[in-house]
């Protein structure tokens, strides 16, 4: 069973606050902590478009004519992420000028699930009978992926569970081929632990435009996170083809 499905996830923002320090040798005045605000977007795509996918892959289990059993497969693409931090800035004790970053990263977030669960049709095909109605509700565990943020933050991994309940119509041309619409709602969400990263970031005077006519100052900083929670849960609906064997 192939899907294609939109994920209609709400266009969320969240600011929990991080830290970030310079390393070495550099004014006290100057070294931090300093405090940073991270941002994510629950939804984005290189267009900035509500992202329509090639939805999951199922096999379903036939016991009989109204009872299924079914594994499903969906690899989630690199749609969303966690979006970054703001302009890092701070006050140069030499000339008391306003230094800032110029840097802005988005760590992208993937997810991978693997779901069994039971599906009913209250209306089952037959012989002279071509419409089904299907209901559904599925469990098991997902890998989520949150990638580097260059050049401070390391990549991640967790387990999350993630639950599927869904409801579908489909037209049986062919007793072994159908094409239908679903609606349902999927729960995929995952807590990326805080994390500590260190790297080169160069600061420029933030009353400097371009073309510059200042030189960055360029130091090794440490940043840590808070911990980051990223969700694709949110309704799903599209169409589906079925094949039978």
């Amino acid at each position: 069973m192939a899907t294609t499905l939109n994920f209609d996830t709400a266009n969320e923002y969240r600011y929990p606050i991080g830290s970030w320090r310079f390393l070495g040798d550099v004014p006290p005045g100057e070294a931090g902590p300093h405090p940073l605000t991270f941002y994510q977007s629950v939804r984005l795509t290189a267009s900035g478009d509500e992202p329509i996918l090639a939805g999951p892959i199922s096999l379903a289990y036939e016991w009989n004519e109204r009872w299924l059993a079914e594994v499903e497969l969906f690899l989630f693409p690199e749609t969303a992420g966690y979006s970054g931090f703001e302009q890092m800035t701070f006050v140069s004790v030499a000339d008391g000028r306003t230094y800032g970053s110029s840097f802005l990263d988005i760590q992208r977030v993937d997810f991978d699930s693997l779901v069994i669960g039971l599906c009913y049709r209250p209306l089952a095909p037959g012989r002279l009978q071509r419409a089904a109605l299907e209901v559904g509700a599925a469990a098991g565990p997902a890998l989520a992926r949150i990638g580097p943020s260059v050049p401070v933050l390391p990549a991640g991994r967790v387990v999350v569970p993630s639950v599927r309940v869904h409801a579908a119509f489909d037209y049986h041309f062919v007793p072994a081929f159908s094409l239908g619409t679903f609606f349902g709602y999927r729960y995929l969400q995952a807590d990326f632990p805080a994390a500590t990263g260190s790297g080169e970031m160069s600061f420029r005077d933030v009353a400097d435009v371009y073309p510059y006519t200042t030189e960055p100052i360029t130091r090794v900083i440490e940043l840590t996170s808070p911990v980051r929670t990223v969700s694709r849960s949110g309704l799903t609906y599209g169409l589906r083809v079925s094949f039978r064997i």
